[in-house]
């Protein structure tokens, strides 16, 4: 008989990426937690450690928080396997890889055709975020910190978030409305009018990665990996003008 590591999963992409191990009150519950301490508590930090230093905090208390919740939670287990975080394999880096160049292409092209639509029907925007912005006026020290932010402790958490608790939350009315809320929920959590079509394209990408490879791990990479790239490509430009 053929033994599998997991279960065979199904090609298509809308189907269950893995059994929810963590109760749907208890991934609730640790989902808003961790917004609140990231949000909440990082602005009372900030005026006395600055806004990067708050944010790096804030945002590591919070996936403390997030697994401390799951680990409580019944059944008890490995909070790693509760939340679908497994060992990644050469195939699914280049998986994610393959999914990186998508998403730059991919995010590229809609945000300029969403930009012409914007200014055709001469909606304000801004055009570029205010992260980015720092990014070009910022040292080396603060692009490290940047990074370990953004390409660190940001994509743990929203994939905790979006990926593993708003997805299994939203998927009790459907596959499809799952998939596509939890990405425009996604894009509209950031606040970025100019990019919200590419940040909902991020967003798809990043479950479908997720439900692809049942490893919550490769998402975390594939938007690690992201982040990472547009910050460094960011920082790179703002010199070579200087």
């Amino acid at each position: 008989m053929k033994r599998y590591l997991f279960t065979p999963f199904p090609r298509n992409i809308f189907m269950r990426p893995w059994k929810v191990h963590v109760p749907i009150p208890y991934l609730i519950t640790g989902s808003i937690s961790a917004l609140i301490v990231s949000f909440y508590f990082g602005g009372l930090l900030a005026p006395h450690t600055g806004m990067i230093n708050a944010l790096l905090i804030s945002s590591a208390a919070a996936i403390v928080l997030f697994l401390l919740t799951a680990a409580v939670s019944m059944p008890l287990g490995d909070v790693c396997a509760k939340v679908g975080l497994r060992k990644v394999g050469f195939r699914e880096f280049l998986l994610c890889v393959g999914a990186l160049l998508i998403i730059l292409a991919g995010s590229a092209f809609l945000t300029a055709f969403w930009q012409q639509i914007l200014e055709y029907f001469k909606v304000p925007f801004e055009k570029e975020q205010a992260l980015l912005q720092l990014v070009r006026g910022c040292d080396l020290a603060t692009l490290l910190k940047l990074l370990l932010l953004t390409a660190g402790l940001v994509p743990v958490l929203e994939e905790l978030v979006f990926r593993r608790a708003l997805y299994s939350i939203l998927l009790k009315l459907g596959a499809p409305v799952a998939l596509v809320g939890t990405s425009v929920i996604f894009g509209a959590a950031h606040g970025f009018l100019l990019g919200f079509p590419g940040l909902c394209f991020m967003g798809l990408t990043f479950q479908c990665v997720a439900n692809r490879t049942r490893n919550l791990w490769c998402s975390i990479i594939l938007h690690a990996m992201l982040n990472a790239t547009v910050l460094l490509v960011t920082f790179w430009a703002s010199k070579m003008e200087g």
